[in-house]
């Protein structure tokens, strides 16, 4: 599986983003994954 990184998030973004993923019970990275897969409609 590819990997990547992102650098310079906003604080206020990183913040909000573990917010919702402590919320959703997922991981920081699990989250980011399901967060661009709706924003980019992406169906398996």
């Amino acid at each position: 599986m590819p990997f990547l990184q992102v650098r310079n998030i906003p604080e206020e973004l990183y913040e909000k983003l573990t917010q919702t993923a402590k919320a959703d019970k997922r991981t920081i990275a699990e989250e980011t994954i399901f967060l661009l897969r709706k924003a980019l409609n992406f169906q398996e």
